[in-house]
């Protein structure tokens, strides 16, 4: 692979990525209201360490970026989307 190639399939993961946040903040949109509410409230504070969680958990995702480089994706799709045609 070329690094024009490389850059490109990198872009292109990103964009994916990108993509399916933006699905799944617009699909959940009103229980990650309730959930920031539910953070951000002064008043009752058993919740309110919950952007904390949160960015643990990206740190970690980041931190082990390692490891999904080289996830074979093409494995990871449901059997139901990959192509039926056999080649010859």
């Amino acid at each position: 692979m070329t690094k024009t190639q490389t850059d490109t399939a990198a872009w292109r993961s990103l964009g994916c990525v990108g993509c399916l946040t933006a699905v799944g903040v617009a699909l959940y949109w009103t229980t990650l209201r309730s959930l920031a509410e539910q953070w951000e409230d002064v008043v009752n504070l058993t919740y309110t360490h919950g952007y904390l969680v949160a960015a643990i958990c990206v740190w970690l995702l980041f931190r082990n970026r390692a490891l999904y480089r080289d996830f074979r994706w093409s494995l990871a799709r449901p059997r139901c989307l990959r192509s039926q045609v056999s080649p010859g």
